[in-house]
């Protein structure tokens, strides 16, 4: 597992690839629930996916990695990575002028 900090860096050098991958809306980090050293030491990658895709239905070039690397002081860490499903963001209009659009999911 990784540290917060871990995992944000990992976050931040994988975006680009990461956000590459079909249904993807977003990418941060969050931690997990597995047992591990110490809690502090149980983050990953967050994958936020409009809707997750059976893997079997997906091609080999279309499915998330299960973990990325970051380096690190003098060797490098494996960050898991978590798909989460949030759903698609659509603006409403709401007519009073002035106000900021709200976002629902589906």
């Amino acid at each position: 597992m990784a540290t917060p900090q871990q995992a944000r860096r990992a976050a931040d050098q994988h975006a680009d690839a990461l956000s590459a991958y079909p249904n993807v809306v977003g990418i941060g980090t969050q931690p997990v629930e597995e047992a591990s050293t110490g809690p502090d030491d149980r983050h990953a990658v967050a994958v936020y996916v409009s809707r997750k895709v059976p893997s079997d239905r997906l091609s080999a070039d279309e499915r998330l990695p299960t973990s990325v690397e970051v380096a690190g002081a003098g060797a490098s860490t494996t960050v898991p990575v978590v798909v989460v499903e949030v759903g698609t963001f659509d603006p409403e209009a709401d007519g009073d002028a002035g106000t900021a659009d709200t976002f629902t999911t589906e």
